[in-house]
């Protein structure tokens, strides 16, 4: 039998809205990402690892957010993703946080927040990254030649 927590890890889901007696019991930076949702009209995306992100069904603007803790003994790391989808998130962001020291719960309230208002400007995409300090490296390093690759495949082509 597999379990809720278990379809959430091995899944893509996108939420538009929750309903405010779920919301109320949700932490602060979740709240802030479904208020600036609704405000702001985008998605929230939530990607897992080993999950191919269905393209054709994807919000046009969205907060993604990457939970990447690989927990019992999942793979973990850029590569248990699907980089073809992050590549598009990479390319359309204005900012990419990675958050890797969840010690204080003030470090993802400013991180959501500065997501949201990233979309509130006017930017497409906005995008989290939930990690463990051992692969904030790899996760710095593989979105940085993702957003380098889309930027020298625009030069070169001018």
């Amino acid at each position: 039998m597999v379990d809720d927590d278990e379809i959430l890890r091995r899944s893509w889901a996108r939420f538009r809205d929750l309903p405010d007696d779920i919301l109320k019991d949700l932490p602060l930076h979740v709240r802030i990402a479904f208020a600036g949702a609704r405000r702001y009209d985008f998605a929230i995306e939530l990607l897992a690892a080993g999950v191919t992100v269905p393209a054709h069904i994807r919000s046009p603007r969205r907060l993604v957010l990457i939970s990447d803790d690989g927990g019992m003994g999942e793979p973990a790391g850029p590569v248990a993703f699907d980089l073809r989808a992050i590549e598009q998130d990479v390319r359309a962001a204005r900012r990419i946080f990675i958050i890797s020291q969840a010690t204080e719960i003030a470090i993802f309230e400013a991180a959501y927040t500065a997501a949201v208002a990233d979309l509130a400007e006017g930017a497409d995409v906005a995008l989290v990254v939930e990690t463990e300090p051992e692969l904030e490296s790899a996760w710095v390093r593989t979105l940085t030649s993702l957003r380098s690759a889309v930027a020298a495949a625009g030069c070169s082509a001018a």
